[in-house]
């Protein structure tokens, strides 16, 4: 590897040392050796520094001759870009998500599409499919927002007053598992009839905003709880699965109202009276959901009821319709749930797809 080139300084530092020792502008018997070694550099590069310095003394040329010139005479010039941002813009985006796709409709080198998003010419921008609202719906969103809007500050509220309630589908199993395994060990064998289509369960989730307990000198994580939507039956005869008499779980056949009412009652409600800091029970607790057609309206006569027993104040409160945005993600109980299955193989709950 060659050395680096001399700086400006470094250039300067060797015509002074040269002028140092000259004698009426000449210079002795092997001086360019002798400051070359100092520099460790070539006599002959030391000989063009001086030979350029003498040459604009002598044409009155005076300040900056040993500075270097390669900033701007060496290194490959700079293409021009501009025709291929003219093929790129002249591609539909559709086109240009991939960027072996983007190249192949420009006519241009893959690698010519990965200098330009390098040097930033081209940038990738995700897009996210958002739900397609009526003038109504807007307008929904709008009082959505404006109903937790405090009079008094003109802020918004603090929202530790709202639980967001949702439903999400866990499968039963995954098709693919890894396992830290001893030497002539072998993992354990899992079987489906088909892995397009392992069972899965609904869950209900409820979530409200963590906040630190006072009473409890703890910090509350707001997670209410977790309820599978299945029952307990007994088995009526023996198979590979089950000896006879053994009490089974299965998912219930039809999540209607009626379901999603008793588990509001008998669930979510409870939960929210056990884990609800001490100090907001006086404040009114507002359960928010979404619009599907299996949850029951705000004002059901067995939903109120249970709300307002033992002396607290719990509310139904639909969100705006077509307005998914406005219900804080449950995934956080996706976690918690994975690690639980592991002693279990074959019983893992994971995240389905399906809404």
């Amino acid at each position: 590897m060659g050395k680096p080139y001399l700086s400006d300084v470094e250039r300067k530092a060797v015509i002074d040392e040269l002028l140092r020792i000259s004698e009426n502008g000449k210079l002795p018997r092997g001086a360019y050796a002798k400051v070359a070694s100092g520099v460790e550099r070539d006599p002959t590069t030391i000989s063009t520094i001086w030979k350029r310095y003498v040459a604009a003394v002598e044409a009155g040329v005076v300040g900056d001759e040993w500075k270097s010139r390669r900033k701007r005479h060496c290194g490959r010039k700079r293409k021009n870009r501009d025709e291929l941002r003219e093929k790129l813009a002249r591609v539909p985006m559709e086109d240009r998500a991939v960027e072996r796709r983007a190249a192949a409709a420009a006519g241009v080198s893959r690698n010519l599409v990965r200098q330009a998003v390098r040097k930033g010419m081209l940038k990738r921008r995700t897009t996210f499919i958002k739900p397609a609202l009526t003038p109504e719906n807007k307008l929904r969103r709008v009082e959505h927002a404006l109903s937790f809007i405090d009079d008094r500050t003109l802020e918004f509220e603090s929202m530790h007053n709202v639980v967001h309630v949702d439903e999400k589908w866990f499968y039963s199993d995954r098709g693919k598992r890894s396992y830290l395994v001893l030497e002539g060990e072998k993992p354990p064998p899992r079987f489906w009839k088909s892995k397009r289509f392992i069972p899965k369960t609904m869950f209900l989730a409820a979530l409200a905003r963590p906040r630190y307990d006072p009473h409890r000198k703890q910090q509350w994580d707001g997670k209410l709880g977790i309820w599978s939507f299945t029952e307990k039956y007994e088995a009526q005869r023996s198979s590979k699965n089950s000896a006879k008499g053994a009490v089974c779980t299965r998912n219930i056949d039809t999540v209607d109202r009626e379901v999603y009412r008793e588990y509001l009652v008998t669930k979510v409600f409870p939960a929210i009276k056990a884990q609800w800091p001490r100090k907001d029970h006086h404040m009114l607790i507002l359960v928010q959901q979404d619009n599907a057609k299996l949850h029951v309206e705000p004002w059901d006569p067995d939903v109120v009821k249970a709300g307002q027993e033992g002396g607290w104040s719990i509310r139904m409160l639909c969100q705006a319709p077509n307005s998914p945005d406005l219900n804080t993600s449950i995934w956080a109980f996706s976690t918690p749930c994975r690690p639980s299955s592991t002693t279990s193989p074959g019983k893992e709950l994971m995240p389905s797809s399906s809404p």
